[in-house]
């Protein structure tokens, strides 16, 4: 019984409070007077963020902050209490939006949404929404990147005239701004990426350049290389993927680049020392002077040795 009569005395206040009022108009007596509405973050979460869109979602808590000018009651006569809660629905409210964000999705429907007014006529009320926001991103320095991305709220349909919003009792302006910083943990990206593409490029360096015997094959060197520049492409195409489409190439693409310009030229000398070695084996053509000279191997102990074995050679073929 006495739950139910406390109700019942603050339906009836709440009644009374709203009698005769219009949520349609800005609550202020002197239509000059400008309505100053604070807007404190309360809370922020990072859901998801599309690198490749240059978005990130977030849900993120305003608490608004307001004086309506018709919303006010004496402690001593009317209502002893200093706050009471009025649906959104039934009070006037500053149609602030996140100008920056393409989509916004509300936890809470309208209906069960409350603010709390207090008696001196100021009005509170709580903003809890995920917002998919716009970012900027500078993928120059990927993965050890930094992004900014800028949060801009104010009201929709009012001018600065008429509604202006702070983020505190000095600053008051027509749209406020927020700045958030998101730092990369490049620690994947170094594990998954960075070490298995130089670990695949020094082994083919490595595996391009190591030294065979006259009589073996030596195509498996250029099949080494080839390889090594499909999975290098497969990895910057990964990383392409993965990045907004901008005029500048990240740093990691830049390192997988790097390596496949030098995998590349291993390849192009494996096959010119192919063409060589197959042109003195099977027309006994004799490489140039300047060629002998270059690889320091025109006079000295090298070129009698290799003079020794192609006899041995030719012997063994002719018997």
């Amino acid at each position: 019984m006495v739950l139910e009569s406390v109700t019942s005395k603050e339906a009836e206040f709440i009644n009374l409070l709203l009698k005769g009022y219009d949520n349609s108009v800005r609550p202020v007596i002197d239509e000059t007077t400008v309505t100053n509405v604070t807007i404190i973050p309360n809370s922020l979460s990072v859901l998801l963020m599309d690198q490749a869109e240059e978005t990130v979602n977030l849900a993120i808590e305003f608490v608004l902050q307001w004086h309506d000018e018709f919303l006010n009651w004496d402690r001593n006569v009317s209502w002893s209490q200093n706050w009471v809660k009025v649906r959104e629905s039934m009070v006037w409210i500053p149609d602030t939006t996140v100008s920056t964000s393409i989509e916004m999705a509300n936890v809470l429907d309208d209906k069960d949404r409350y603010l709390d007014i207090k008696y001196d006529g100021t009005v509170r009320k709580s903003i809890y929404a995920i917002y998919t926001n716009l970012c900027n991103m500078k993928v120059d320095r990927f993965p050890y990147d930094s992004q900014m991305c800028r949060i801009a709220i104010g009201p929709w349909s009012y001018t600065a005239k008429e509604v202006w919003v702070s983020a505190g009792p000095n600053i008051s302006k027509d749209t406020h701004d927020f700045e958030l910083r998101i730092k990369r943990r490049p620690t994947f990206y170094v594990w998954v990426l960075l070490i298995p593409t130089y670990i695949i490029s020094t082994v083919s360096i490595f595996g391009l350049f190591i030294p065979t015997n006259n009589l073996g094959e030596r195509e498996e060197r250029v099949n080494l290389g080839l390889t090594t520049l499909l999975s290098s492409a497969v990895i910057l195409q990964i990383v392409a993927n993965a990045m907004p489409k901008t005029s500048a190439l990240p740093l990691l693409g830049n390192f997988i680049l790097a390596e496949i310009f030098v995998v590349a030229f291993g390849v192009l000398c494996s096959i010119v020392v192919l063409s060589f070695h197959n042109r003195a084996h099977t027309r006994e053509w004799k490489p140039p002077n300047w060629i002998l000279t270059v690889l320091n191997l025109s006079v000295g102990i090298k070129v009698v040795f290799l003079e020794e074995k192609l006899k041995k050679f030719r012997a063994r073929r002719s018997s």
